[in-house]
């Protein structure tokens, strides 16, 4: 499932220009991110588990250290599965594997609610795929103790981008 790109859209940078949701079009690729065991995980399908996946992107995204802006400061990337199948993948008693979830990536300067409602759309109960929800900033989030720099916006203004934490 692949995200249309406006017309008005100006010009984005690599990796910006490339990054797009692969759904499940990439499975070998999917399955080398989740072999490095160093993906968050988080559980989605009830609503205590939904709860913590506006909470989870709100903290890793540093929503709030982003103004007035609702929109998540750094990028943010983790592994959705369905409540009570324990992580991506099951072996069940023939020692069959049943995959399930779906990888999570999001830009630095998405909207925090449109990211939420996209990651709650996203969740496969059955086959692992991908979605990369799009942001408005664009160049990686400067990293600690580093200056401010300016990029363009989605209305082609120019804004500071300032470093996460």
């Amino acid at each position: 499932m692949a995200t249309p790109t406006p017309a008005a859209e100006p010009l984005r940078p690599y990796p910006f220009s490339l990054a797009r949701a692969t759904g499940a079009a990439n499975p070998a690729l999917l399955a080398a991110i989740l072999s490095t065991g160093r993906l968050d995980e988080i559980s989605a399908g009830s609503r205590e588990a939904d709860a913590g996946i506006e909470r989870y992107i709100r903290n890793s995204g540093f929503v709030h250290l982003n103004g007035d802006t609702n929109r998540t400061r750094c990028g943010v990337m983790f592994w959705l599965y369905p409540t009570g199948q324990h992580g991506p993948y099951r072996r069940d008693d023939n020692g069959e594997i049943h995959q399930h979830g779906t990888l999570i990536t999001i830009e630095p300067g998405a909207d925090l609610n449109e990211a939420v409602q996209q990651t709650r759309q996203a969740l496969r109960r059955s086959g692992i795929a991908h979605v990369h929800i799009r942001g408005t900033c664009f160049g990686p989030a400067l990293r600690k103790n580093s200056k401010s720099t300016q990029i363009p916006d989605s209305n082609l203004s120019w804004k500071y981008l300032q470093a996460c934490p």
